[in-house]
């Protein structure tokens, strides 16, 4: 689809329907598949951060981009209108929009019952550490909770993104605290803000007890769909993994890392699975953010350099590269990437002498990287072995040619163009391979990360 084609596809949406939840999005695959209101907002967030990536001309990215946030507008704006009841009126005149009232009620629903949030009262109380303060009174409360909204930057990056992990953090560090303590009671993040409830006195803390603090609890919601499940950690995916699931099990890195931007394993599970399923955009997104938030992490560093080359992206993979050896990278692993730029770049034996390296720093951890790098040797020994028949073949014959003789000279052709095409075959096979996901292709995706994505770890680790 040429450019102006693909831009007036984008001017014909229409972003003023009221969606029903959860909601049908088609994906790039022509597959229909339904998601929740919390989905369906990260999903179209995801593409906000990798259109640059995912499309070369500069005017159809921002028009990508400007067009998933325009759904994600009409998404909190319907789920206001769906689910906001009487306080709908009362939230937006707070926060000034409707779609992020819509997001206000979201996180509310899923943290108080419904007959509760229809009584809501959210009176502005000031800001504090980047973030607008209101007091949540529901008639039911001796003492107000608190709602703090932390806006992002465009990027998601920034001091308020910074002063919302810092705070979760020191609130989950102090729960189970004595009378007058503030308890934390849920939280829940997206790429533009971020969202604290908080209360104080014994109901508060009943409340903070019955709920796991990952991702915001989930208490009734009689005549709401159901709430988005409890986060799940990466020991989780790593268990969908091992039942046979691996869509479900990149879905739970995604999640994990959304919620938590500093938790390692996550965006490794996500990389190392994603490139095994070859959606080699989504390993590039998580590889991208990971090295973000986590820039001395030689692993994520590494593994960006696999997703970019997978999309045949050179340049910005050799230069990841350079990132992973000076951060101190598994050296097989960075030789092994180094030596097949080499070889995609045409220099053959720079390439060969950096696999033989290779085999010299293997420790036997990875058998996966192992059994590439014996791949390629074995392609390069091919290579090699077809020059030189066509060569042979092409000297055997050359003395009948010269005499005159035809088939002499049909053969000598045939051995030539032999030793003549083997080369860009090879290179257009290498090209392919590398491409590939799979046992189809070269296994790059170092899967001796994903025993550091099963363990629980710290999330600033």
């Amino acid at each position: 689809m040429d450019k102006s084609r693909k831009l007036r596809r984008y001017n014909r949406k229409d972003y003023n329907q009221v969606v029903d939840f959860p909601v049908e999005i088609v994906g790039r695959d022509g597959v229909v598949r339904r998601y929740s209101f919390e989905e369906s907002v990260r999903l179209y967030q995801r593409r906000i951060a990798s259109a640059p990536s995912r499309y070369g001309d500069q005017d159809v990215a921002q028009a990508e981009m400007e067009h998933c946030q325009r759904r994600i507008d009409q998404l909190r704006r319907s789920y206001l209108e769906r689910y906001g009841g009487s306080a709908a009126r009362r939230l937006v005149a707070l926060e000034g929009t409707s779609a992020l009232a819509g997001e206000v009620t979201a996180f509310l629903l899923r943290t108080m019952d419904a007959a509760a949030f229809e009584h809501v009262q959210l009176d502005p109380v000031g800001a504090l550490d980047l973030a607008r303060v209101y007091a949540v009174r529901t008639g039911h409360q001796a003492a107000p909770w608190l709602l703090y909204v932390f806006p992002f930057d465009e990027a998601g990056e920034g001091p308020a993104r910074d002063a919302f992990f810092a705070q979760v953090k020191l609130l989950q560090q102090i729960r189970g605290g004595g009378e007058g303590v503030e308890t934390l009671l849920a939280f829940h993040h997206t790429a533009d803000l971020g969202l604290v409830l908080t209360g104080n006195g014994p109901a508060a803390r009943e409340a903070a007890e019955q709920v796991d603090l990952d991702d915001g609890p989930a208490l009734a919601m009689s005549g709401r769909p159901a709430p988005e499940p409890r986060e799940a950690e990466p020991a989780e995916a790593m268990g969908r993994l091992r039942r046979g699931d691996p869509e479900a099990a990149l879905a739970s890195f995604e999640r994990a890392y959304e919620r938590d931007p500093y938790r390692r394993s996550a965006y490794l599970g996500a990389a190392v699975v994603a490139d095994l399923l070859g959606r080699f955009d989504h390993a590039a997104l998580a590889t991208e953010m990971g090295t973000r938030y986590l820039p001395d992490d030689p692993a994520l560093a590494w593994h960006l350099a696999v997703a970019r080359l997978r999309r045949g992206e050179i340049e910005p993979a050799r230069q990841a590269l350079a990132r992973a050896q000076a951060l101190d990278a598994d050296a097989h692993a960075v030789h092994l990437l180094r030596a097949l730029l080499a070889l995609l770049d045409g220099r053959l034996r720079a390439g060969l002498r950096l696999l033989q390296e290779a085999a010299r720093l293997d420790d036997g951890a990875d058998p996966a990287l192992a059994h590439t790098r014996q791949r390629l040797r074995l392609s390069l020994g091919a290579l090699a072995g077809g020059r030189l028949l066509g060569l042979v073949g092409a000297a055997a014959c050359l003395g009948p040619a010269l005499d005159g003789s035809g088939p002499a000279r049909v053969a000598v052709a045939l051995a030539l163009a032999l030793a003549l095409v083997v080369g860009p075959s090879w290179r257009a096979w290498l090209r392919r391979v590398v491409a590939t996901p799979g046992r189809q292709g070269l296994r790059l995706a170092s899967a001796a990360t994903l025993s550091a994505a099963g363990r629980r770890a710290d999330p600033t680790q």
